[in-house]
């Protein structure tokens, strides 16, 4: 494949979203479990030291957007949807866990999603793609040169003039809105006995 050249690859999934506007943390077929838990495991190493060590559990807040991928993607979402857009474009490796956790929000939200995998095609698709398929994204691939320069306006244009409209999420979802996902107290919540405040205010809310 030729420098430079966006090859396209379309899935037969028939991308059937959410209804839109619908709150992105509530139940139904994509549950969110928002506060994640705070576990205090116990060990007598840790009693005798005089340390008390709790763990977030953001690996529990879905088990197809676990970790910091929900917390790094809820206010791009919102984003999104606030600025009228109905496609997400996003670039990464290709068995990347930000694309798979992106199509699936984007699915459950209602947005069609279009992944820039980095390197060439491989048929079988990989268990990554194949799921990120499964729910509508539509993948296309960019040589390692040019995927280097994806932040280069010139590739992003090239990738709107293929595309058409779409809202970008940088690689791993890492823009300002990524961050205030992550940023205490938007990330550790509130939970008893343990208050994030004391490390600190948010930056711009």
């Amino acid at each position: 494949m030729p420098p430079g050249t966006v090859e396209t690859v379309t899935g037969n999934h028939a991308h059937v979203g959410a209804t839109r506007g619908s709150t992105l943390e509530d139940d139904g077929p994509f549950p969110l479990r928002v506060p994640s838990p705070l576990q205090e495991p116990h060990d007598k190493r840790l009693g005798d030291a005089g340390v008390r060590l709790l763990l977030k559990r953001d690996d529990l807040i879905n088990p197809d957007v676990p970790g910091n991928k929900w917390r790094k993607l809820k206010y791009n979402l919102a984003e999104a949807e606030r600025l009228g857009h109905h496609t997400l474009l996003t670039f990464g490796g290709a068995y990347s866990n930000h694309i798979r956790a992106i199509a699936a929000a984007a699915d459950r939200f209602g947005f069609a999603t279009i992944g820039v995998i980095r390197g060439e095609e491989h048929v079988p698709l990989n268990d990554s793609l194949a799921y990120a398929m499964s729910k509508g994204m539509r993948l296309t691939y960019l040589d390692r040169a040019t995927y280097r320069q994806k932040r280069d306006p010139a590739v992003i244009a090239r990738l709107r003039q293929v595309f058409g409209d779409f809202y970008l999420v940088p690689e791993g979802g890492s823009n300002g809105l990524g961050v205030r996902g992550c940023h205490p107290p938007a990330a550790w919540d509130q939970v008893e006995g343990f208050s994030a405040m004391s490390m600190g205010p948010p930056g711009r809310q």
